[in-house]
């Protein structure tokens, strides 16, 4: 995803600010080690770097229950949005190192749109606070949102494929062997959540 390379952070006085960011070693350990630029006004701020969020390249979609359409998400933020049976989900927006891809709560952003797990092939959601000033938001677990549901379903990184959704050419073919052999490099479809790269369990 190409995205615009800016940073949120909230100053020492206690505001929210938006800009570069400028990490200075010489001021290691003092508080204007980290600061956020602001390019339009070009003043600086020295910021708590726990609050230090990128900028995600996703904007919050136009639907009936948006109060701020095409609001900037930054990581960390907090964000409410219904699935295709229309349950509701409250999930932080976060970065994954490991796989390189912005999460919504423990799943890929980009596997739940693509499985279609989310109407109608976008992610269609309410910032509705950020982790640093709104953290009870996310007590209200998947649980307790659904209390009227006799049967819910819960979504889960499928454990094969790592949510990837595809497995290294061969892997299927290798199991219960010592052995690893193939001779494409093209990957095969996942077989446990059938390339969705997500696998349901459902309570009751």
């Amino acid at each position: 995803m190409n995205r615009e390379i800016k940073f949120r952070a909230k100053a020492y006085s206690d505001d929210w600010v938006y800009g570069n960011l400028i990490h200075s070693k010489r001021f290691e350990g003092y508080s204007n080690e980290w600061r956020i630029h602001d390019c339009e006004t070009g003043l600086e701020s020295d910021v708590i770097p726990e609050t230090v969020g990128q900028f995600t390249g996703l904007y919050s979609e136009n639907a009936d229950y948006i109060r701020e359409p095409n609001k900037e998400t930054y990581f960390g933020d907090i964000i409410r949005f219904c699935n295709t049976e229309g349950r509701e989900f409250i999930k932080e927006l976060s970065w994954n190192d490991k796989l390189c891809c912005i999460m919504v709560g423990n799943l890929p952003y980009k596997t739940l749109y693509e499985s279609g797990y989310i109407q109608p092939s976008k992610l269609l959601f309410e910032i509705i606070g950020n982790i640093h000033d709104d953290p009870e938001l996310l007590k209200t677990t998947d649980m307790e949102t659904t209390k009227k549901e006799c049967k819910t379903k819960i979504l889960h990184t499928c454990p094969v494929c790592f949510g990837r959704g595809f497995v290294p050419n061969g892997f299927y073919s290798s199991i219960g062997t010592d052995r690893w052999l193939s001779t494409s490099i093209i990957p095969e479809e996942c077989r446990s959540c059938n390339g969705t790269g997500i696998i349901f369990t459902e309570i009751y």
